[in-house]
C-alpha cells in the first residue's frame, strides 16, 4: 500500500513549479495557485520568463548535495522564446519494478529544449526531453567471448498552449514519454536478454486563473498513465512477465488572494485518485488510493523591499485499498490514510517554511530545515542539521 501513496506524491509534485526551494517552502503544493508556471510541464509558457535562468543549488543531506539542475529562457524576439535545461528528471522509471531493473541505472544526463511562439494573446510551445545511460563490457578467454550490454533511455515530447488576456490565463499541455531498458548478455551462441514491451507514458495538465473581484479562482486538472510488460528472452524462448499499468487523476480548486501589497495567500482543496495494477495469467494485484480532501494553505508575505517570508501547510485525508485476485479467491483490505502512519511517507502532512531574498536581478530562495526547527541545530541539541534544506538561485538578465 505504501507504493501507491508514493506515486500519488510524485504525480502531485509534477503539477507544481517555482524554484525547487520556493515549492518546498510553500508546502510542496501551493505554487499551482500562483501565477508562476512550470515551463517543462507546458513550454508554451516560456514567454512569461524572458531572459531568465535558475540554478538549483540542491538539497544538502548527510554530507552530500543532491538534486542539482539548471534551466533558462532566452528571448529571441517579440514572438520567439527559446529555453533549455539540464539534469531535470522526467521519466517513468520510478514506476518500473525494481526486480525488472536489477543491474541497470536509470537514465542520466537529462537535457531539455523548448520553444514558445507568442501570437498575440495565444502562445504555442513545443518541448523535448532526452536522457540515457549505457554500459558495455566485453571479455575474452581461451574458450569463449562474453559481451554484456546494459542501457536505459527516455525520450519525451510536450505540446502546450496558453491564452492570456488581462487577468485571465488558461493553459493546457499534453506530453508523451517513451521509456526503454535493455540488459543483454551474449556468450558465443548463448544469449539472455531482459527488455521492456511498452514503456509509454502519457499525461495531460490544464489550469486557469479566473479573476473574481479582488482575487483569482484557480481550478486545475491533471491526468497521467503509464504501462509496460517485462520480457525475458533466452535462446529461442520468450517469456513475458506481469503486465503493469498505472493511472493517476487529480483535480484541485484554489484561490490566489492578494495581501500586504505584493504578498498573497492561497487556500486550496483537491482530489486525487491513483491505481496501479499487475496482471499475470493466474493473478491480479491492484492498489488504489483516494485522497479527498487534500487541504492546503500557503502564502508569501513581504518583510522588507528585498525579503519575503513563505509558509505552507498541506494535509491528506482518504483511503488505501489492496485487492489480490487468484483463480479461486479474492482478498481485499481498505484502510484510512490518516490511520496508516506506519506505511505513510512524511508528506501525509506537509509543512514548509522558506525565505526569498531579491534585489530585482538576483533572487535567492531557501527553505528552513524542518529538523532545524524541531531540534534547534547543533549548538542547542548536539544534532547536526542545516538551516537551509534546499536553495535556489534565480537571475534576470
Amino acid at each position: 500500500m505504501k507504493k501507491i501513496i508514493v506515486l500519488l506524491l510524485m504525480f502531485n509534485a509534477m503539477a507544481v513549479f517555482a524554484s525547487d526551494a520556493r515549492t518546498e517552502g510553500l508546502g510542496g503544493f501551493a505554487p499551482i495557485f500562483i501565477d508562476d508556471s512550470q515551463i517543462f510541464l507546458n513550454p508554451a509558457l516560456a514567454y512569461k520568463f524572458p531572459n531568465f535562468a535558475t540554478l538549483e543549488l540542491g538539497r544538502y543531506v548527510a554530507g552530500a548535495t543532491t538534486q542539482q539542475s539548471g534551466y533558462g529562457v532566452l528571448r529571441a524576439n517579440d514572438y520567439i522564446y527559446i529555453g533549455a535545461g539540464v539534469l531535470r528528471e522526467k521519466d517513468d522509471f520510478d514506476n518500473i519494478s525494481y526486480d525488472d531493473l536489477i543491474g541497470l541505472h536509470t537514465p542520466t544526463n537529462d537535457f531539455d529544449a523548448m520553444v514558445s511562439l507568442l501570437l498575440g494573446r495565444i502562445s504555442i510551445g513545443f518541448g523535448t526531453h532526452l536522457a540515457g545511460w549505457k554500459h558495455y563490457t566485453k571479455s575474452t578467454d581461451t574458450t569463449s567471448t562474453t559481451e554484456h550490454t546494459q542501457k536505459t533511455s527516455v525520450m519525451a515530447f510536450t505540446l502546450g498552449t496558453a491564452l492570456e488576456s488581462e487577468d485571465l490565463l488558461i493553459d493546457a499541455a499534453f506530453e508523451m514519454r517513451m521509456n526503454s531498458y535493455l540488459n543483454e548478455q551474449v556468450e558465443d551462441d548463448d544469449h539472455m536478454t531482459s527488455k521492456i514491451d511498452g514503456g509509454l507514458g502519457l499525461s495531460f495538465n490544464s489550469r486557469a486563473f479566473l479573476p473574481l473581484g479582488g482575487f483569482k479562482l484557480v481550478p486545475a486538472i491533471g491526468f497521467n498513465m503509464f504501462g509496460y510488460t517485462p520480457i525475458l528472452e533466452y535462446q529461442d524462448s520468450t517469456e513475458k512477465g506481469a503486465k503493469h499499468s498505472l493511472m493517476m487523476i487529480s483535480t484541485t480548486v484554489g484561490a490566489n488572494i492578494p495581501v500586504f501589497g505584493e504578498g498573497w495567500v492561497a487556500p486550496g482543496v483537491g482530489f486525487m485518485y491513483g491505481s496501479e495494477k499487475q496482471e499475470s495469467d493466474d493473478e491480479t494485484n491492484t492498489q488504489t488510493g483516494i485522497v479527498f480532501p487534500q487541504v492546503s494553505l500557503s502564502g508569501e508575505v513581504p518583510l522588507t523591499k528585498w525579503a519575503d517570508a513563505r509558509f505552507g501547510y498541506r494535509r491528506w485525508f482518504g483511503s488505501l485499498k489492496q485487492e489480490d485476485k487468484t483463480d479461486n479467491t479474492t482478498q481485499t483490505s481498505t484502510i484510512p490514510i490518516n490511520e496508516q502512519t506506519q506505511f505513510m511517507p512524511p508528506d501525509q502532512i506537509s509543512v514548509g517554511l522558506g525565505i526569498k531574498l531579491a534585489d530585482g536581478k538576483i533572487t535567492i530562495d531557501g527553505t528552513i530545515g524542518e529538523q532545524f526547527i524541531h531540534e534547534g541545530g547543533y549548538i542547542i541539541s548536539g544534532i547536526e542539521d542545516n538551516l537551509f534544506g534546499t536553495a535556489s538561485l534565480c537571475v534576470n538578465f
